[in-house]
């Protein structure tokens, strides 16, 4: 396979679309600073080939850009046997997947079908993609911090080959060699798994009980790496905000006018005082006149009797 060109945007840190393209049929290297997104570009990577587009898992939850309601998207141009193939994928909202190539294109299942056989892996679990299923071109995939690692073959990769040393070895030794070789084979295979389910057991299962420890550690830093880095942004924010603030603390218009409004706000506090003291003498010169209307009124009731007592 050689890749052509990548396109993605709305994936993780790539919010803007971005598209890389010039690559040769020999080796290329992408050269950049730390925490520009290589590693980024090598996930999509990833994700167009091997992650189902209606896939709804923690990992494809991730290529969402932190804050964002968005639909992340890869576009990639490859060829593969002499033929060029066109791969599109969106995730998460409006899911789709186009794959063209060969004179024909695919969508939907059709296509996510399409491009198992035609890069030879298989349908992972509910999780996702996985080692186990990437076949071939998954011993040539070397994701960031696990290139000295020493893994098995995957799967696929085991049963071809164990098909290919079957015939090898029964057409050298007519098969009696061959059944000693495939009965040690099994033994060792079944103290790793149980022979009819294929579950682990022994140094397998203590393994793999190890690596989820480790692949939920991994996931929680993270979740955390991303947090930390939103507030990363949004500290260079408020850094931005304040010296715009300092900057026109120290113009001299800005200064004056904050002069004039300070002394605005000092007579606008003093009138403030003044009339609450207005309504208090208000309030009392009404009692006052609740007062003397009341005394008018029982001096006039009084003058009345005395004219009556007169008469």
């Amino acid at each position: 396979m050689i890749i052509r060109s990548l396109e993605l945007a709305n994936f993780r840190k790539f919010r803007d679309p971005l598209r890389i393209d010039g690559f040769t049929d020999g080796l290329n290297v992408v050269v950049e600073a730390n925490e520009t997104g290589k590693s980024t570009l090598l996930e999509a990577l990833r994700a167009a080939f091997f992650i189902r587009h209606s896939a709804k898992t923690e990992l494809v939850r991730s290529y969402v850009p932190i804050g964002d309601d968005v639909a992340p998207r890869i576009a990639v141009e490859f060829a593969l046997r002499g033929q060029s193939w066109s791969l599109e994928k969106q995730f998460m909202k409006s899911t789709s997947i186009r794959l063209t190539g060969n004179g024909r294109r695919w969508e939907s299942e059709a296509a996510e079908e399409a491009l198992q056989e035609l890069l030879g892996f298989e349908r992972g679990n509910n999780r996702g993609s996985d080692p186990e299923t990437r076949g071939p071109l998954g011993m040539l995939w070397v994701e960031q911090m696990g290139a000295l690692a020493v893994e098995s073959p995957n799967r696929i990769v085991r049963d071809s080959v164990r098909g290919v040393l079957e015939a090898e070895v029964g057409a050298v030794t007519g098969g009696r060699r061959f059944d000693a070789i495939r009965s040690s084979v099994e033994a060792a295979y079944g103290a790793l798994r149980t022979p009819a389910s294929g579950k682990s057991r022994g140094e397998l299962a203590a393994a793999e009980t190890r690596l989820a420890t480790a692949s939920a550690a991994r996931q929680q830093a993270e979740t955390s790496y991303r947090e930390y880095e939103q507030a990363l942004n949004d500290l260079d924010g408020a850094k931005t905000r304040l010296r715009i603030v300092q900057r026109d603390l120290v113009d001299p218009e800005t200064f004056e006018e904050r002069r004039r409004l300070e002394a605005d706000q000092k007579i606008a506090e003093t009138a403030s005082l003044r009339l609450v003291a207005a309504e208090a003498e208000h309030g009392r010169a009404e009692e006052l006149a609740k007062a003397a209307a009341a005394r008018l009124a029982r001096l006039d009731a009084a003058e009345a009797r005395v004219s009556a007592a007169k008469e």
